[in-house]
């Protein structure tokens, strides 16, 4: 899910020092040919993090569950005696309260200045509330009943696949991605996306089996111990040249991958037209 990869990428492009904000890349549905480009010249994709997945699944307990009727803040606005320490609210409230103000600026606190009855919408202070009109004021989320939210849950299983042309380099950038995600779990999961890391896997690059079929990954193809290519053609493509930069072969290439997966809500609300009237009509006895 692309929406899911954007977030990490987004991430790591900001927070990844070690490589270029260009070499973080995602949206893809094979490896990129960059065979042309593996150089020891500044114009190197080297390090290079590649994002993709290899799907989602529905989570079967939560399919097509209902969250009941939207919810929607709102804020009431009382005028107190001074004397009275009940009020109620015109709207069921949902746990738990988000503010309470009274006089205007001084927040109280649930539980220690008062507390609430979620069944029945009442509001019980310790102290009466000072007087005062339109002195305290409290916020809180409903439900609206002319609506319905449904939710979908989804589990994303997304793959972090770290390049670059040596064994310490590449471990670098794994271990940077791990702490950036690791940092920012939290921010994650406050937007709604909550990581879970799976394991890593040494990519091989020279395991023919894992190269791709139009010329390998990174276009480069696996070799036999006498030079010429996996496929026997005889031909010897295992190095490029760059201007001005030495030979480089698809054992310079190193690659590690990260596993995590990702779960996330869609979301979908619905709202229900208020009836705003409903006409009776009465049929006379003997009437057509």
């Amino acid at each position: 899910m692309q929406f899911v990869l954007d977030e990490l990428t987004e991430l790591i492009r900001k927070n990844v020092s070690m490589v270029k904000a260009e070499n973080v890349i995602t949206g893809f549905t094979r490896y990129p040919i960059l065979s042309d480009k593996l150089t020891t010249t500044s114009t190197s994709p080297l390090p290079l993090i590649l994002l993709h997945d290899e799907g989602f699944v529905f989570d079967s307990d939560n399919l097509g569950i209902s969250y009941g009727g939207a919810r929607e803040e709102t804020s009431e606005v009382f005028s107190c005696d001074g004397t009275s320490s009940e009020i109620s609210l015109s709207r069921l409230p949902i746990r738990p309260i988000i503010s309470v103000e009274n006089p205007t600026g001084h927040k109280l606190l649930e539980y220690e200045d008062f507390t609430v009855n979620y069944k029945t919408g009442v509001l019980k202070f310790r102290i009466p509330p000072k007087k005062g009109k339109d002195n305290l004021i409290v916020r809180h989320l409903a439900t609206n009943l002319t609506g319905e939210t449904r939710g979908l849950r989804l589990k994303v299983k997304c793959l972090i696949d770290c390049f670059a042309n040596s064994v310490p380099d590449c471990d670098s950038v794994i271990l940077d991605v791990i702490k950036v995600v690791l940092l920012e779990t939290e921010a994650l999961s406050s937007r709604g996306f909550n990581i879970k890391p799976q394991h890593s896997t040494r990519i091989e690059i020279n395991d023919v089996n894992n190269l791709e079929e139009d010329g390998g990954i990174m276009g480069l193809k696996k070799t036999k111990d006498d030079g010429t290519d996996a496929e026997g053609s005889g031909s010897k493509k295992t190095r490029r040249k760059g201007k001005g930069s030495k030979n480089k072969t698809i054992e310079d290439l190193f690659g590690r991958r990260l596993v995590y997966d990702i779960e996330t809500t869609i979301e979908v609300e619905t709202k229900i037209p208020t009836i705003k009237e409903i006409g009776v009509k009465v049929k006379k006895p003997g009437s057509s």
